[in-house]
């Protein structure tokens, strides 16, 4: 069998963070996701949209 080596290149001796660089990267794209929210609330006072998904 051969070694495995992670997608982005990154080697951690801990494995508790493993895989949390490409989840950070996730959730950020889903945060600025507008086109494929499921819903938008609209809060404050100045009516900021805060887009949420399922």
């Amino acid at each position: 069998m051969g070694t495995r080596v992670s997608p982005s290149g990154i080697h951690f001796a801990d494995k508790t963070f493993a895989g949390v660089p490409k989840l950070l990267d996730d959730l950020q794209r889903l945060v600025e996701d507008r086109d494929t929210a499921d819903i938008v609330f609209i809060v404050g006072r100045e009516e900021v949209p805060v887009y949420a998904h399922r």
